[in-house]
């Protein structure tokens, strides 16, 4: 009885990793190679000088963050105090965002 469960248990095993190899998806998307670029430049965005920052998802009431003389405060949908640290990173990390593909302009249709 145990050397049956065992075998049928390898056997669903074998068949789950051949699925999950058939099915993940190539490497690079299949579309060549993928080349990360910085997105924007160096410089381009003066991360001291920022005073607003915007989150904004479908369905969900835009969050806005304003520096204020006193510190950084959350505008919208309501006025508290925000983590200084916390927006610091979200525009460090905007600021260090990487492209990885590009879309042709000759390719988009001007109608959609």
């Amino acid at each position: 009885m145990r050397t049956r469960m065992l075998a049928s248990l390898a056997v669903i095993a074998a068949v789950a990793v051949a699925a999950w190899l058939a099915l993940r998806p190539a490497p690079g998307g299949g579309a060549g190679p993928v080349r990360r670029t910085p997105l924007f430049a160096a410089d381009e965005i003066p991360v001291e000088r920022i005073d607003r920052v915007e989150v904004l998802r479908d369905g969900v009431p835009a969050m806005a963050f304003v520096r204020t003389p006193s510190g950084w405060e959350q505008a919208e949908p309501f006025p508290h105090p925000a983590d200084p640290g916390a927006i610091r990173e979200v525009i460090d990390v905007a600021a260090s965002l990487l492209a990885t593909r590009a879309v042709d302009p000759a390719a988009i249709d001007p109608e959609a």
